[in-house]
């Protein structure tokens, strides 16, 4: 599971787009610390679904689990 999007994908689909938090994957999230892994209200609701879509198909055709990705799999 993942809270948000890799930020790598965030950044392909937004270049220059910043505060994109960079959670790992499979992290764990209780009720005290949620709010600092969210990302901001300024980053648009669409931006994320799109990039956590991206991001889900590279990793699934590639085959790629680990929990933190330092760059988008697949170059756009």
């Amino acid at each position: 599971m993942r809270l948000d999007p890799d930020a790598a994908y965030v950044q392909v689909l937004v270049p220059g787009m910043t505060g994109t938090p960079d959670n790992a994957a499979n992290v764990a999230v209780g009720c005290a610390d949620i709010r600092g892994l969210l990302a901001p209200e300024s980053i648009p609701d669409r931006v994320l679904q799109l990039a956590a879509v991206v991001e889900l198909s590279d990793r699934a055709s590639l085959g790629r689990w680990e929990a933190d990705l330092g760059a988008s799999l697949v170059r756009r």
